[in-house]
């Protein structure tokens, strides 16, 4: 504190040119940084110049977390109470920021462990989702001297299914499906502009009918079609946080002369 003098006890070199000792703080340090100071006396009662030594860290405690978020591309999650809602078979960044003496980190999703890099004053990795169900995240993460917080809880991830365009029970694979977003001033729709954000649209369901579609904030209606099916048209649907949308939609067989020419039209509009 820059104004009390301890005793060492000199352990070896009494009245020599060199000796060592020993030194006890008498009370418990707080965390900080302190610069410890010498002095010698000798027989005659001389009292040297002080001496500073290099400064000692007292560091205690285990890393301090921070907020965190997960976000794809351009677009932040939001969690809904404690719970993120992700898509399976999808993936996320996370970002999360750490006291500056963390040496290591990792997050974990159930009993995953994902390594986090350093990236300036904070911590990044990849989180990828794969089958439906609910899982704990957490972050684990130790400092330069080895304090470590061991699993810290920061909420649940929910991982859904994805929605599904299907006919008769069956997927239906390449299908489209175009997102248009409403303006209820302007009582206009403009399909919607997803290169903004980093993302498609329209897109295209996979073999087994499965698609993914992640939407930022807005008011929106979905349209599914494909060839040989009557097209489908969502309701309004507003999104107030992103979310993926996990609709399922039922795209009935066109049938008869007026498929036929439906179709036609269909493939017309298409190459136009």
């Amino acid at each position: 504190d820059g104004q009390e003098w301890f005793k060492a006890l000199i352990r070896e070199g009494f009245r020599e040119r060199r000796s060592s000792f020993l030194v006890r703080h008498p009370f418990v340090l707080k965390d900080g940084v302190y610069e410890v100071r010498f002095r010698a006396t000798d027989t005659a009662g001389n009292v040297s110049p002080v001496v500073s030594a290099e400064k000692v860290t007292v560091d205690t405690t285990p890393p301090r977390v921070g907020s965190f978020t997960l976000s794809r591309g351009a677009i932040s999650f939001f969690p809904e109470g404690e719970r993120f809602e992700m898509l399976e078979g999808t993936g996320v960044d996370f970002t999360i920021s750490l006291e500056r003496d963390t040496k290591e980190a990792e997050v974990l999703m159930g009993k995953a462990g994902i390594a986090l890099k350093k990236d300036f004053d904070l911590w990044k990795g990849a989180l990828n989702f794969g089958q439906a169900g609910e899982y704990e995240l957490r972050i684990a993460a130790e400092d330069v001297v080895g304090n470590r917080v061991a699993a810290k809880d920061l909420g649940k991830i929910v991982v859904k299914k994805r929605g599904r365009a299907t006919s008769a029970g069956s997927g239906v694979g390449e299908a489209k499906l175009s997102v248009w977003l409403l303006s209820p001033e302007k009582q206009t729709r403009i399909l919607w502009n997803a290169a903004e954000f980093g993302l498609q649209n329209p897109v295209l369901t996979g073999q087994d009918g499965g698609y993914e579609l992640l939407l930022p904030r807005g008011l929106y209606e979905i349209e599914f079609g494909k060839t040989g099916h009557q097209r489908v048209k969502s309701s309004r649907i507003e999104i107030v946080t992103p979310k993926f949308i996990t609709f399922d939609f039922e795209l009935p067989e066109r049938r008869g002369a007026r498929g036929f020419f439906e179709d036609i039209l269909d493939r017309f509009n298409t190459s136009n």
